[in-house]
């Protein structure tokens, strides 16, 4: 029986490679999936030889990004959406004038464009971070965040940070983190 360390568990939880759910001894959850067996979830984290699906999504229906990066990633049965500001797919320009509440709305029109490319919705949604210029905005922002979940039967986690700046001037940015599931 391999025995691993506590310190070696810690490290795996800081990068995000599994959740620790005490169920019992040998039962570990990683992105869902179960594990009875210590073993099988290290050899599935250091790779034991097999092929990992990752692959890039992008949709014409939101903005093109503003770097070398892909709008959204899906590996490992989870869809990582990049940030994305509120920005008209057509012509790439910064909508809402300045408006909050606006630029809100379009930024989630944009996740909800990358994730139905990638085949979900905003219920498959898991975590979310925002990122606000003016944390002054948080209730604005809130009110338009809680109605684009108000069918969500679990609403995702979330952090939200006030930032210096955005690109291109944005008030507000989001990012995601989606199960294929």
């Amino acid at each position: 029986m391999i025995k691993y360390s506590s310190a070696f568990y810690a490290m795996m939880l800081w990068r995000g490679a599994f959740s620790w759910i005490p169920m019992g001894t040998h039962q570990l959850q990683m992105h869902g999936r179960l594990f009875r067996n210590k073993r099988n979830v290290l050899l599935n984290l250091a790779g034991n030889g097999e092929s990992t699906d990752i692959r890039s999504i992008e949709s014409s229906e939101a903005p093109e990004p503003v770097g070398p990066y892909s709008q959204a990633v899906v590996a490992g049965g989870m869809v990582y959406c990049s940030g994305q500001i509120a920005l008209d797919p057509c012509t790439g320009d910064l909508v809402g004038e300045g408006n909050v509440e606006k630029e809100t709305y379009q930024v989630l029109k944009n996740l909800d464009a990358v994730l139905k490319e990638a085949g979900v919705s905003a219920k498959n949604i898991v975590r979310m971070t925002v990122f606000l210029v003016d944390l002054d905005d948080f209730s604005a922002v809130n009110k338009i965040y809680a109605n684009f979940f108000s069918e969500n039967s679990v609403s995702p986690s979330r952090s939200c940070v006030q930032v210096a700046a955005l690109p291109k001037g944005a008030l507000v940015e989001m990012d995601c983190i989606a199960t294929l599931n």
